[in-house]
């Protein structure tokens, strides 16, 4: 999901830049969270959390999709033009 919401920004911008920016905070984030953080496996809400990282998994899923619902909804994932 992630990746095909950088595809649209992709696509919107008409440029690779704005999407290697979202990548690179994106993989930053990860990184600073995950050195601050620690994975609880037994809380009821763990299957959210993806076992790669401790990050990603149904919830950024289910993010990304909101966030690419709401610019297509919104007219946004139209390329620029």
């Amino acid at each position: 999901m992630v990746g095909l919401l950088l595809a649209f920004v992709r696509r919107r911008t008409g440029a690779i830049a704005a999407g290697l920016g979202l990548h690179i905070g994106w993989v930053f984030v990860i990184k600073a969270t995950i050195a601050t953080t620690r994975v609880n496996a037994d809380a009821p809400a763990s299957f959210l959390v993806g076992s790669f990282d401790g990050y990603t998994g149904w919830l950024v899923a289910a993010w990304a999709a909101v966030l690419i619902a709401v610019a297509w909804s919104r007219g946004w994932l139209r390329p620029a033009g």
